[in-house]
């Protein structure tokens, strides 16, 4: 056991108070509040002689001195979580991918909100949220002011807290993968009414805050994405979406960054739709359509395979979670899972053999075992492999 630094309680305290002060950025991301910047810190460690503490902040390292309260960059943030993992691989077996790059988001929102930048790509721009508006920046500190009209009723590059609170919905600004457009949220709280909050309780009196927070069965904000072309500097808005009806959430690229996708679904969420949007004219077709006459999970995995453009798709068509081969173009190839039990997740796809390997609630013995299946990528010789009616805590493969 080894000693630590015998330091007394109001020092302990000390680093807290300091660290807070450098993340107090975070509550500018109160809407329309001024932002200075991200205020998230982590991987924070002590000195040995307890004088001073290390912690990453904004993809940078950084020491701060506990006397002076003066802080010094010491280089890039470490970003070695997860490398041992990633070093091992699988071999031909893999999980299969998700999307590619929307952006670099710096900061971390809080509960119910979103980012409030996120820098392209090709690390040329960054999109900044600013007072209910969308501004892009280069590295020469040249401002584009995408938005000017934003307003606490009419708001870009923000959403509303229903968004981030039961859609985990956390960016409301994205990239293009080739970083030459930029698509946004506007929203449109003009008739949801207000829920008033108190704020400030760490000051000397509290202030009152009114948030726009819709109860169940009153007005809904209304969500649509507008595209911005840096090139010609035009502004064209996607041509699904505006009713307070309906969700807009999940906007996301294909692995291959040639398709931009986003969800829809209407308020109950029993009707989904995955669309693909056309850039140039904001038109949009459907990819993958569900119905339920209960509810449908309005965030269901596309796990890409190889080729970029196909996908396993989990659908409750049949009452129960099986997977089906779909692609981009909208084609539905055929089932791969099958079957009176609800399966619990794809583990692996190995496109040389054309194996799928996944869980399921299958166990005749009892519902809750979890068992281990694989079958062919074409849904032919569906087997379970796990042999014992138990539920196991892991697999090893």
């Amino acid at each position: 056991m080894t000693n630590s630094p015998s330091l007394p309680l109001s020092t302990l305290f000390l680093p807290v108070t300091a660290l807070l002060m450098l993340a107090s950025e975070s509550t500018a991301q109160r809407r329309g509040a001024p932002v200075q910047g991200p205020g998230s810190v982590s991987q924070i460690t002590w000195s040995e002689d307890g004088n001073s503490v290390a912690f990453n902040n904004q993809g940078k390292r950084y020491r701060l001195n506990l006397e002076s309260l003066e802080r010094e960059e010491t280089g890039e943030a470490s970003r070695n979580r997860g490398t041992a993992r990633q070093a091992r691989g699988r071999g031909r077996r893999s999980r299969p991918s998700s999307g590619a790059s929307t952006g670099d988001y710096i900061g971390r929102p809080t509960r119910g909100r979103q980012y409030l930048q996120v820098n392209s790509p090709d690390g040329k721009w960054q999109a900044h949220y600013r007072d209910w508006n969308v501004v892009i920046e280069d590295d020469a500190g040249n401002s584009i002011p995408v938005t000017t009209t934003g307003d606490k009723d009419i708001h870009f590059g923000t959403a509303s807290w229903v968004y981030g609170e039961e859609l985990n919905q956390r960016r409301a600004m994205w990239w293009t993968p080739d970083s030459k457009k930029l698509l946004f949220y506007r929203f449109d709280d003009r008739g949801v009414q207000p829920f008033h909050l108190v704020t400030g309780w760490a000051d000397i009196n509290t202030g009152h805050y009114p948030e726009y927070y819709p109860k169940a069965g009153a007005k809904n904000p209304a969500a649509s994405v507008m595209i911005y072309d840096l090139e010609d500097r035009s502004t064209t808005e996607m041509d699904v979406g505006g009713s307070s009806e309906e969700y807009l959430y999940n906007l996301r690229a294909s692995p291959d960054g040639s398709v931009m996708l986003i969800n829809w679904t209407d308020r109950l969420q029993q009707h989904l739709k995955v669309l693909a949007i056309d850039l140039q004219t904001g038109e949009t077709r459907t990819v993958v359509e569900e119905r339920q006459d209960t509810w449908q999970s309005n965030s269901p995995r596309m796990a890409y395979l190889k080729d970029q453009t196909r996908f396993l798709w989990p659908t409750e068509k049949s009452g129960y979670t099986h997977h089906e081969l779909r692609d981009l173009d909208g084609k539905r190839h055929n089932a791969v899972t099958s079957g009176p039990f609800q399966t619990a997740g794809i583990q692996f796809v190995d496109e040389d053999r054309q194996l799928v390997g996944f869980t399921a609630y299958s166990s005749p013995a009892n519902p809750y075992y979890l068992q281990y299946h694989v079958a062919s990528l074409d849904g032919k010789d569906q087997r379970r492999v796990t042999t014992v009616d138990r539920h196991p805590s892991n697999f090893s493969l």
